[in-house]
């Protein structure tokens, strides 16, 4: 198993017909904005990959070094959250996943839905199609 995001997961092996194995990645939600594009490659491509949204719906990286910035300038730690939230309107990944021609479920809020979704995903991914599960995760 190779851990990646989207981006860089339509590089490496497993490439069709990967011997089998499935390409699984985690996925945060700033990450796949920055290159959408991505899953059409990987659907183009048939790449066998099973994709899972950890969607807290921000940047939380940026969001951190937001906050230290603002603490060294001497400028309002509340207003760090600017263009930092995800939200309002609130994406939704697995409807662009779908547009790429992906199999494609979520949002997931309720966790007792993600192991059900994940055996879905998993058999098309075996059947050659990439999948991707976005799971809605607690903001910090």
């Amino acid at each position: 198993m190779r851990l990646v995001e989207v981006p860089q997961a339509g590089g490496p092996p497993p490439r069709r017909g990967g011997g089998g194995k499935v390409l699984f990645t985690t996925q945060k939600p700033g990450s796949l904005f920055f290159a959408p594009s991505a899953l059409w490659v990987a659907a183009n491509q048939r790449l066998p990959m099973l994709v899972v949204m950890f969607n807290n719906r921000a940047y939380y990286n940026d969001w951190g070094h937001q906050i230290h910035v603002a603490k060294e300038r001497g400028r309002p730690v509340e207003n760090a959250h600017i263009g930092q939230v995800i939200t309002d309107p609130d994406p939704d990944f697995a409807m662009l996943a779908r547009s790429f021609g992906w199999y494609a479920e979520g949002p997931i809020t309720d966790p007792k839905d993600l192991g059900p979704a994940l055996v879905r995903a998993i058999a098309e991914v075996k059947a050659g199609r990439p999948a991707l599960i976005d799971a809605i995760a607690q903001a910090r």
